[in-house]
């Protein structure tokens, strides 16, 4: 790979959508001709920089996209606007940057977490999207209530975040408290990055401090809450080809209901297994991002060049 793909800054771009300031990120395909893209929506822990060794290796086959989302990256919340980050507001988002960026142009879609639960909600939506889109990627995906075994201690946290959030001045003390650098250090030290960042990657310290200053407390309380109740199967059915990956054996996730709702709502439905157990916690290199890449999927991708 050239060094001209190593920095992340160099790829990173303004964009103001619906009044809301916010960043996307562009990688050309390696490829000498190509006329496919692919759109990467990102999950609720996520920036552009987070996984950008699995863009740089997407870009082997297509143009990639990755946008900011309001108030868990670099982008304004909505709450500057008047709105709430509620799931349909965020997929009407995500919605206004395809139909801004992809006017004339067909793309496949993947969402990571919570970002594919948006991709689903906006296809749902809008038949319009729906229309422009090939292929969509779940990559530990999810879209019902029942998908998760959330216990007791989480889901009072939840609603208590959530109760806090819905007072303006509370959200803004609590904010406080969890960005500061004390409570962050402290929290970081306290959790397995202190034997595993202070002695191979120092560095991801001070990068998962900031990924969490980036964070707006009442944003990401509300989208928590919210999928608790979380039930797209009662929405549309969509027709367009389902190609879901789990990365992660997470304990909280029950994976054959979340197999099952997926299929309720795609008619396509298509698992890559993919042997990787462990994630780390920054992907900053293309040879890690291409495991992260089925070989059927390179085909699909490739498919649309």
């Amino acid at each position: 790979m050239s060094k001209k793909f190593i920095n992340p800054m160099d790829y990173i771009y303004p964009i103001n959508v619906n009044g809301l300031e916010s960043r996307y990120l562009f990688i050309p395909s390696q490829l000498k001709k190509n006329k496919s893209n692919v759109l990467i929506v990102y999950d609720i822990d996520f920036n552009l920089e987070k996984w950008f060794g699995y863009l740089i290796a997407l870009s082997k086959f297509s143009n990639v996209y990755m946008i900011d989302l309001p108030g868990l990256g670099g982008a304004d919340n909505f709450y500057k606007i008047g709105l709430k980050p509620e799931l349909g507001n965020m997929a009407n988002y995500l919605s206004s940057i395809i139909k801004l960026k992809f006017r004339r142009q067909n793309l496949s879609v993947i969402g990571i977490g919570y970002g594919f639960t948006l991709i689903t909600k906006m296809i749902q939506n809008d038949l319009e999207i729906e229309k422009k889109i090939n292929n969509v990627v779940a990559i530990n995906g999810y879209v019902h209530f029942e998908d998760f075994n959330f216990d007791r201690s989480y889901k009072i946290k939840v609603y208590l975040n959530y109760f806090i959030s819905k007072n303006k001045f509370l959200a803004q003390l609590v904010s406080l408290v969890i960005k500061s650098d004390y409570y962050l250090i402290r929290k970081y030290d306290d959790n397995y990055f202190k034997k595993f960042l202070n002695s191979k990657f120092p560095f991801l310290k001070q990068f998962a401090i900031d990924l969490d200053k980036s964070r707006d407390f009442r944003t990401e309380s509300t989208i928590k809450y919210n999928i608790l109740k979380l039930d797209l199967c009662s929405g549309r059915k969509i027709d367009k080809p389902l190609w879901a990956i789990n990365t992660v054996m997470n304990k909280k996730v029950i994976y054959k209901r979340v197999e099952q709702h997926l299929k309720v709502i795609y008619s396509n439905y298509n698992y890559l297994n993919l042997p990787i157990r462990k994630m780390p916690f920054l992907i900053n290199n293309q040879k890690f991002g291409l495991r992260l890449i089925p070989h059927k999927l390179k085909a699909v991708l490739k498919k649309y060049t």
